[in-house]
């Protein structure tokens, strides 16, 4: 890079859980964008309520 007599070192750390297949915390430290942290809170690892699968009963299907 023109300017600079150092090597530009971006740094990415995660951690994550391999039995519920997601990311909980990754931190990203770039010389161009800066510091960021992102972390998942509050998770539960319970089955989701039916209710948020069930049709609505007003609910109508047209053949086209």
């Amino acid at each position: 890079m023109e300017g600079n007599d150092r090597a530009l070192t971006v740094v990415r750390e995660i951690g994550g859980s391999e039995d519920m297949g997601v990311t909980l915390l990754e931190k990203r430290s770039d010389p161009h964008t800066g510091d960021t942290e992102t972390h998942l809170t509050n998770l539960e690892q319970s089955e989701p309520d039916a209710a948020l699968f069930q049709v609505p009963a007003d609910d109508t299907t047209k053949d086209q």
